[in-house]
């Protein structure tokens, strides 16, 4: 058995040090896609959070409680100025039903709130 040369150890070391570098690639692609999935949750969690506060506002108002429930009831029934108070309260909610879930991360069914389907 020979004794290996310096160009013999410089191409082994070349060839472990591409495999080091595509190992590290596929690394850093696997943690840049979990570190998007965790973003969209933080992010969807952050708005469903403010529309969690917003509704319990509208709960805790005995008045807009009664409209918005009014307005989901019989829209038509409603005065001009019902009509635009109901609308601003449920906005939050139609804007809430069209939102398309993204990656799982907020099933479908829970975007019903057991409101009417005609959003």
């Amino acid at each position: 058995m020979s004794k290996l040369k310096l160009g013999d150890w410089a191409n082994i070391a070349e060839i472990v040090g591409t495999l080091a570098f595509v190992v590290s690639l596929i690394f850093v692609g696997m943690q840049i896609s979990q570190n998007t999935a965790a973003t969209r949750a933080s992010a969807s969690q952050a708005v469903h959070s403010s529309f969690a506060d917003w509704y319990q506002s509208v709960q805790g108002d005995p008045e807009l409680l009664s409209l918005s429930t009014k307005g989901m009831g019989d829209y038509g029934a409603l005065s001009p100025t019902e009509n635009l108070n109901s609308s601003l309260c449920s906005c939050p909610l139609a804007w809430t039903r069209r939102t398309p879930s993204t990656n799982g991360a907020m099933d479908r069914s829970t975007q019903n709130f057991g409101a009417p389907g005609k959003w």
